[in-house]
């Protein structure tokens, strides 16, 4: 939902994360890729591949992994069968007003996080499946550039 008020259009796509700040995230918009030191951004409808150095892009699959470490400040029922679950943005460094994560209350699965920017700006991260101590392939953290795009290096 954006600060005005009115909601905008859901994508859905997925996300892969890993330690040492790797991840890729996929979804109709483009594909994020970052090895831990470089990060890709492919944006399909410009043509284009922005290539960052890892340590200012954001991390967006650290950002996911580091919400599940910040300090609980209280539960309170949620829908039906579930659980929301207040955290504290500020005790994981991150600026948002809130940072809400819901679960389902007999299991525990993590369900959806919820997150709120100073700009009114609002964030539901829905949670298909989460799986732990999985290895995944070094080679999912390669990003290979499409041919026929430009290629924009911020370096």
């Amino acid at each position: 939902m954006g600060a005005d008020g009115t909601l905008l259009s859901g994508v859905k796509g997925s996300l892969l994360a890993a330690d040492s700040g790797r991840f890729r995230l996929e979804n109709a918009a483009g594909t994020l890729v970052c090895d831990g030191r470089t990060l890709w951004q492919y944006v399909p409808a410009n043509k284009q591949v922005i290539v960052k150095d890892a340590s200012g892009a954001g991390e967006a699959g650290g950002l996911l992994l580091r919400f599940l470490q910040a300090r609980m400040l209280r539960a309170e029922p949620g829908r039906i069968g579930s659980l929301r679950i207040l955290l504290d943005p500020g005790s994981v460094d991150q600026d948002l007003d809130s940072l809400i994560l819901n679960v389902n209350a007999e299991t525990l699965s993590i369900l959806s996080m919820e997150t709120q920017d100073p700009a009114g700006n609002r964030i539901i991260y829905t949670v298909k499946s989460l799986r732990y101590d999985v290895h995944p392939n070094p080679n999912d953290f390669v990003f290979r550039v499409p041919a026929g795009v430009e290629v924009i290096d911020m370096r």
